[in-house]
Protein backbone atom coordinates (compact mmCIF):
# COMPACT_ATOMS: atom_id res chain seq x y z
CA UNK A 1 0.00 0.00 0.00
CA UNK A 2 1.15 3.55 -0.71
CA UNK A 3 2.77 5.30 2.23
CA UNK A 4 0.33 7.61 4.05
CA UNK A 5 1.95 10.08 6.42
CA UNK A 6 1.05 12.03 9.52
CA UNK A 7 0.88 15.83 9.09
CA UNK A 8 4.30 17.39 8.54
CA UNK A 9 6.01 18.95 11.56
CA UNK A 10 6.01 22.75 11.57
CA UNK A 11 8.64 24.28 9.32
CA UNK A 12 9.10 21.24 7.06
CA UNK A 13 8.07 20.94 3.43
CA UNK A 14 7.95 17.25 2.53
CA UNK A 15 8.74 13.73 3.69
CA UNK A 16 11.78 12.09 2.10
CA UNK A 17 10.56 9.63 -0.55
CA UNK A 18 11.82 6.08 -1.01
CA UNK A 19 14.81 6.15 -3.38
CA UNK A 20 16.33 2.73 -2.65
CA UNK A 21 15.74 0.40 -5.57
CA UNK A 22 15.39 3.17 -8.15
CA UNK A 23 17.52 3.58 -11.22
CA UNK A 24 19.97 6.33 -10.34
CA UNK A 25 18.98 8.20 -13.52
CA UNK A 26 15.38 8.51 -12.26
CA UNK A 27 16.39 10.19 -9.00
CA UNK A 28 16.98 13.60 -10.60
CA UNK A 29 13.32 14.07 -11.52
CA UNK A 30 12.20 13.14 -8.00
CA UNK A 31 14.75 15.47 -6.43
CA UNK A 32 13.51 18.30 -8.66
CA UNK A 33 9.88 17.53 -7.79
CA UNK A 34 10.49 17.64 -4.03
CA UNK A 35 13.25 20.27 -4.19
CA UNK A 36 16.21 18.52 -2.59
CA UNK A 37 19.79 18.02 -3.75
CA UNK A 38 21.62 14.73 -4.15
CA UNK A 39 25.16 13.60 -3.48
CA UNK A 40 26.25 10.02 -4.08
CA UNK A 41 28.99 7.56 -3.24
CA UNK A 42 29.93 4.18 -4.65
CA UNK A 43 28.71 1.57 -2.13
CA UNK A 44 31.61 -0.71 -3.07
CA UNK A 45 35.16 0.00 -1.99
CA UNK A 46 36.18 0.96 -5.52
CA UNK A 47 35.19 4.63 -5.24
CA UNK A 48 33.87 4.63 -8.80
CA UNK A 49 32.14 7.53 -10.56
CA UNK A 50 28.65 6.94 -12.02
CA UNK A 51 29.34 8.38 -15.48
CA UNK A 52 26.19 6.84 -16.96
CA UNK A 53 23.60 7.03 -14.21
CA UNK A 54 21.22 4.74 -16.03
CA UNK A 55 23.66 1.89 -15.38
CA UNK A 56 23.48 2.38 -11.60
CA UNK A 57 20.88 1.75 -8.88
CA UNK A 58 20.33 3.29 -5.48
CA UNK A 59 21.05 0.83 -2.64
CA UNK A 60 21.03 3.19 0.36
CA UNK A 61 19.92 6.67 1.34
CA UNK A 62 20.32 9.16 4.16
CA UNK A 63 17.93 10.56 5.36
CA UNK A 64 15.75 7.46 5.25
CA UNK A 65 12.29 7.40 3.75
CA UNK A 66 9.73 9.29 5.86
CA UNK A 67 12.17 11.82 7.33
CA UNK A 68 10.72 15.38 7.46
CA UNK A 69 12.68 17.60 5.07
CA UNK A 70 13.00 21.27 4.18
CA UNK A 71 13.33 22.57 0.64
CA UNK A 72 16.92 22.62 -0.57
CA UNK A 73 18.31 20.05 1.86
CA UNK A 74 20.67 17.28 0.74
CA UNK A 75 20.23 13.53 0.47
CA UNK A 76 23.29 11.25 0.46
CA UNK A 77 22.90 8.13 -1.68
CA UNK A 78 24.82 4.88 -1.97
CA UNK A 79 24.83 3.44 -5.48
CA UNK A 80 26.01 0.28 -7.22
CA UNK A 81 25.98 -0.88 -10.81
CA UNK A 82 22.63 -2.49 -11.54
CA UNK A 83 24.22 -5.90 -12.05
CA UNK A 84 25.65 -5.70 -8.52
CA UNK A 85 22.69 -4.12 -6.73
CA UNK A 86 20.03 -6.81 -6.24
CA UNK A 87 21.21 -8.23 -2.91
CA UNK A 88 22.11 -4.79 -1.50
CA UNK A 89 18.70 -3.38 -2.39
CA UNK A 90 16.92 -6.37 -0.81
CA UNK A 91 19.01 -6.06 2.36
CA UNK A 92 18.21 -2.36 2.71
CA UNK A 93 14.50 -2.79 2.05
CA UNK A 94 14.25 -5.53 4.69
CA UNK A 95 14.68 -2.74 7.26
CA UNK A 96 11.62 -0.50 7.45
CA UNK A 97 10.96 1.85 10.35
CA UNK A 98 7.73 3.14 8.73
CA UNK A 99 8.89 6.55 9.87
CA UNK A 100 5.97 9.00 10.34
CA UNK A 101 3.57 6.75 8.44
CA UNK A 102 -0.05 7.18 9.47
CA UNK A 103 -1.16 3.73 8.26
CA UNK A 104 0.96 0.78 7.18
CA UNK A 105 0.97 -2.99 6.98
CA UNK A 106 3.83 -4.96 8.49
CA UNK A 107 4.87 -8.08 10.38
CA UNK A 108 5.02 -8.38 14.18
CA UNK A 109 8.65 -9.05 15.04
CA UNK A 110 8.52 -8.62 18.83
CA UNK A 111 5.96 -8.29 21.62
CA UNK A 112 8.43 -8.37 24.52
CA UNK A 113 9.87 -4.83 24.45
CA UNK A 114 7.56 -3.73 27.28
CA UNK A 115 3.91 -3.94 28.14
CA UNK A 116 1.92 -2.70 25.17
CA UNK A 117 5.03 -2.03 23.07
CA UNK A 118 5.00 -3.92 19.78
CA UNK A 119 7.68 -4.01 17.06
CA UNK A 120 6.25 -4.19 13.53
CA UNK A 121 9.03 -4.74 10.98
CA UNK A 122 11.44 -2.23 12.61
CA UNK A 123 8.84 0.28 13.84
CA UNK A 124 8.01 0.60 17.54
CA UNK A 125 4.32 1.07 18.35
CA UNK A 126 2.86 1.54 21.83
CA UNK A 127 -0.74 0.32 22.01
CA UNK A 128 -2.79 3.47 22.50
CA UNK A 129 -5.64 4.06 24.99
CA UNK A 130 -5.16 0.80 26.93
CA UNK A 131 -3.01 -0.59 29.73
CA UNK A 132 -2.77 -3.95 31.51
CA UNK A 133 -4.82 -4.45 34.65
CA UNK A 134 -2.33 -4.41 37.51
CA UNK A 135 -2.17 -3.58 41.18
CA UNK A 136 -3.42 -6.80 42.71
CA UNK A 137 -7.18 -6.22 42.39
CA UNK A 138 -7.67 -9.11 39.95
CA UNK A 139 -5.15 -11.54 41.42
CA UNK A 140 -3.23 -11.96 44.67
CA UNK A 141 -0.41 -9.84 43.24
CA UNK A 142 0.29 -7.28 40.58
CA UNK A 143 2.81 -9.70 39.06
CA UNK A 144 0.05 -12.25 38.47
CA UNK A 145 -2.07 -9.57 36.78
CA UNK A 146 0.83 -8.74 34.44
CA UNK A 147 1.25 -12.43 33.62
CA UNK A 148 -2.39 -12.67 32.59
CA UNK A 149 -2.03 -9.50 30.51
CA UNK A 150 1.06 -10.94 28.81
CA UNK A 151 -0.72 -14.19 27.93
CA UNK A 152 -3.63 -12.22 26.48
CA UNK A 153 -1.25 -10.04 24.43
CA UNK A 154 0.55 -13.01 22.91
CA UNK A 155 -2.78 -14.66 22.04
CA UNK A 156 -4.33 -11.58 20.42
CA UNK A 157 -1.16 -10.38 18.60
CA UNK A 158 0.83 -13.52 17.67
CA UNK A 159 4.48 -13.13 16.79
CA UNK A 160 4.88 -13.16 13.01
CA UNK A 161 1.34 -12.05 12.24
CA UNK A 162 0.62 -9.46 9.59
CA UNK A 163 -1.03 -6.35 10.99
CA UNK A 164 -2.46 -3.05 9.86
CA UNK A 165 -1.13 -0.21 12.02
CA UNK A 166 -3.09 3.02 12.43
CA UNK A 167 -0.97 5.59 14.22
CA UNK A 168 -2.43 8.12 16.64
CA UNK A 169 -1.61 11.81 16.50
CA UNK A 170 1.50 10.88 18.48
CA UNK A 171 3.71 8.95 16.06
CA UNK A 172 4.79 6.41 18.70
CA UNK A 173 1.26 5.31 19.68
CA UNK A 174 -1.25 3.44 17.58
CA UNK A 175 -3.86 0.78 16.99
CA UNK A 176 -3.27 -2.66 15.48
CA UNK A 177 -5.52 -4.86 13.36
CA UNK A 178 -4.40 -8.47 12.92
CA UNK A 179 -4.93 -9.38 9.26
CA UNK A 180 -6.36 -12.88 9.15
CA UNK A 181 -7.62 -12.29 5.61
CA UNK A 182 -7.67 -9.41 3.10
CA UNK A 183 -11.11 -8.18 4.20
CA UNK A 184 -9.71 -7.28 7.64
CA UNK A 185 -8.14 -4.20 6.07
CA UNK A 186 -11.64 -2.76 5.80
CA UNK A 187 -12.55 -3.28 9.48
CA UNK A 188 -10.76 -0.25 10.93
CA UNK A 189 -11.53 1.16 13.41
CA UNK A 190 -13.62 -1.87 14.52
CA UNK A 191 -12.03 -5.04 15.82
CA UNK A 192 -8.63 -3.61 16.67
CA UNK A 193 -6.21 -5.62 18.78
CA UNK A 194 -6.47 -2.83 21.36
CA UNK A 195 -10.21 -3.46 21.62
CA UNK A 196 -9.75 -7.26 21.64
CA UNK A 197 -7.24 -7.04 24.49
CA UNK A 198 -9.74 -5.10 26.60
CA UNK A 199 -12.36 -7.73 25.74
CA UNK A 200 -10.13 -10.41 27.33
CA UNK A 201 -10.64 -8.67 30.67
CA UNK A 202 -6.91 -8.39 31.38
CA UNK A 203 -6.45 -4.98 29.77
CA UNK A 204 -8.45 -1.84 30.48
CA UNK A 205 -8.92 1.68 29.12
CA UNK A 206 -6.10 3.98 30.21
CA UNK A 207 -7.03 5.99 33.29
CA UNK A 208 -5.44 9.11 31.81
CA UNK A 209 -7.69 8.99 28.75
CA UNK A 210 -10.97 7.61 30.14
CA UNK A 211 -13.13 8.37 33.14
CA UNK A 212 -15.21 5.74 34.92
CA UNK A 213 -14.59 2.07 35.58
CA UNK A 214 -14.37 0.25 38.89
CA UNK A 215 -13.67 2.21 42.09
CA UNK A 216 -11.57 -0.04 44.34
CA UNK A 217 -11.08 2.64 46.98
CA UNK A 218 -14.79 3.62 47.01
CA UNK A 219 -14.16 7.33 46.49
CA UNK A 220 -17.65 7.53 44.98
CA UNK A 221 -21.04 6.15 45.95
CA UNK A 222 -20.95 3.65 43.07
CA UNK A 223 -18.58 0.69 42.81
CA UNK A 224 -18.67 0.84 39.00
CA UNK A 225 -19.42 3.60 36.51
CA UNK A 226 -19.30 3.41 32.73
CA UNK A 227 -16.02 4.07 30.97
CA UNK A 228 -16.25 7.32 29.01
CA UNK A 229 -13.51 8.77 26.75
CA UNK A 230 -12.15 12.10 27.96
CA UNK A 231 -12.57 15.22 25.87
CA UNK A 232 -8.90 15.84 25.05
CA UNK A 233 -8.46 12.94 22.63
CA UNK A 234 -7.53 13.63 19.03
CA UNK A 235 -6.84 12.01 15.68
CA UNK A 236 -7.45 8.28 15.45
CA UNK A 237 -8.21 8.20 19.19
CA UNK A 238 -11.59 9.79 18.49
CA UNK A 239 -12.58 6.83 16.31
CA UNK A 240 -11.21 4.06 18.49
CA UNK A 241 -12.03 5.28 22.01
CA UNK A 242 -15.83 4.60 21.93
CA UNK A 243 -15.17 1.01 20.79
CA UNK A 244 -12.59 0.45 23.55
CA UNK A 245 -14.94 1.95 26.16
CA UNK A 246 -17.78 -0.32 24.98
CA UNK A 247 -15.53 -3.41 25.19
CA UNK A 248 -14.52 -2.50 28.74
CA UNK A 249 -18.09 -1.81 29.86
CA UNK A 250 -19.17 -5.19 28.46
CA UNK A 251 -16.27 -6.88 30.25
CA UNK A 252 -17.16 -5.29 33.59
CA UNK A 253 -20.85 -6.03 33.17
CA UNK A 254 -20.23 -9.68 32.20
CA UNK A 255 -17.46 -10.28 34.78
CA UNK A 256 -14.81 -11.09 32.17
CA UNK A 257 -11.32 -11.83 33.48
CA UNK A 258 -9.71 -9.23 35.70
CA UNK A 259 -12.33 -6.60 34.87
CA UNK A 260 -14.96 -8.78 36.54
CA UNK A 261 -12.74 -9.61 39.50
CA UNK A 262 -11.91 -5.96 40.03
CA UNK A 263 -15.60 -5.07 39.82
CA UNK A 264 -16.41 -7.71 42.46
CA UNK A 265 -13.69 -6.33 44.73
CA UNK A 266 -14.96 -2.78 44.22
CA UNK A 267 -18.51 -3.86 45.06
CA UNK A 268 -17.37 -5.75 48.16
CA UNK A 269 -15.26 -2.80 49.30
CA UNK A 270 -18.19 -0.46 48.75
CA UNK A 271 -20.53 -2.77 50.68
CA UNK A 272 -18.05 -2.90 53.58
CA UNK A 273 -17.69 0.87 53.46
CA UNK A 274 -21.46 1.29 53.50
CA UNK A 275 -21.75 -0.98 56.56
CA UNK A 276 -19.07 1.03 58.33
CA UNK A 277 -20.75 4.27 57.30
CA UNK A 278 -24.13 3.05 58.55
CA UNK A 279 -22.59 2.00 61.88
CA UNK A 280 -20.95 5.40 62.23
CA UNK A 281 -24.20 7.17 61.37
CA UNK A 282 -26.06 5.09 63.98
CA UNK A 283 -23.43 5.86 66.60
CA UNK A 284 -23.75 9.55 65.80
CA UNK A 285 -27.57 9.32 65.93
CA UNK A 286 -27.50 7.74 69.38
CA UNK A 287 -24.97 10.28 70.58
CA UNK A 288 -27.18 13.12 69.36
CA UNK A 289 -30.22 11.61 71.10
CA UNK A 290 -28.31 11.42 74.34
CA UNK A 291 -27.22 15.05 74.01
CA UNK A 292 -30.82 16.11 73.36
CA UNK A 293 -32.00 14.19 76.45
CA UNK A 294 -29.41 15.83 78.64
CA UNK A 295 -30.35 19.26 77.31
CA UNK A 296 -34.02 18.62 78.06
CA UNK A 297 -33.20 17.49 81.58
CA UNK A 298 -30.97 20.49 82.22
CA UNK A 299 -27.80 18.48 82.43
CA UNK A 300 -25.66 21.25 80.93
CA UNK A 301 -27.29 24.04 82.97
CA UNK A 302 -27.35 22.24 86.35
CA UNK A 303 -24.99 23.44 89.06
CA UNK A 304 -24.64 20.40 91.28
CA UNK A 305 -22.17 21.36 93.91
CA UNK A 306 -21.93 18.06 95.79
CA UNK A 307 -22.71 15.67 92.90
CA UNK A 308 -25.98 14.31 94.34
CA UNK A 309 -28.00 15.20 91.20
CA UNK A 310 -29.79 18.18 92.84
CA UNK A 311 -29.19 21.42 91.00
CA UNK A 312 -28.55 24.86 92.45
CA UNK A 313 -27.85 23.76 95.99
CA UNK A 314 -26.64 26.34 98.41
Amino acid sequence: MEREYLPLPYGHDFYMPQLVGLNFADVRAIADEFDFSVEYQDASEADRIAWVRGNWAVVGQDPIVGTPMKDGEFADLLVLKKSESVDAIAATLRTDFHLNEKRFVGTVTSTTEGFGRIIIDDATIDLDLISPIAGGCASPSAEADFDNARVALEAVIPLGSRVLVVRSASKGDGFLHVLRDASDLDDAPANSANEELVSTGWWEPSATQFSGGYDIDHHNDAAVTSYIPKSDLSGAQLEYSPLIAAAANDGVRNSVGGLGTCRDLAENNLADAQVRRAAEEERQRLFNLEIERKIREGYFSCRDGDGDGICYER
